[in-house]
């Protein structure tokens, strides 16, 4: 079980149906045991890449995301969570086929 800092606003961790998380001590704990951030590009004229596209996408996906911080009205850093190291890559394929995202690469 992972614990991510609460900063203020509180980020917007997208819900999966097996991923049980919560808010404890300032922290939200997610059953995921492995995250990597993203770099997301939204194709123009589709959602802005900001917490709430980032839950539109996770939720279309069933990928859990979180947002991290913007980097142009069209792009940002997102968290992905999964369970295992295989479902990382498994998972950007997912993401990869919405129609809103241009392209994404992982944040190294």
């Amino acid at each position: 079980t992972r614990h991510l800092p609460v900063s203020a606003p509180q980020p917007h961790i997208a819900h999966r149906g097996d991923h049980k998380d919560r808010e404890t001590r300032g922290h939200i704990r997610c059953e995921g045991a492995i995250s990597q951030q993203l770099i997301i590009k939204f194709k123009s004229d589709t959602m802005a890449c900001d917490s709430g596209g980032i839950a539109s996408v996770s939720s279309a996906t069933q990928v859990l995301l979180r947002h991290v911080h913007p980097m142009s009205p069209d792009a940002c850093v997102g968290q992905q969570f999964v369970d295992n190291a295989e479902g990382l890559s498994h998972e950007q394929e997912r993401l990869k086929q919405h129609p809103a995202i241009e392209w994404l690469v992982e944040d190294r």
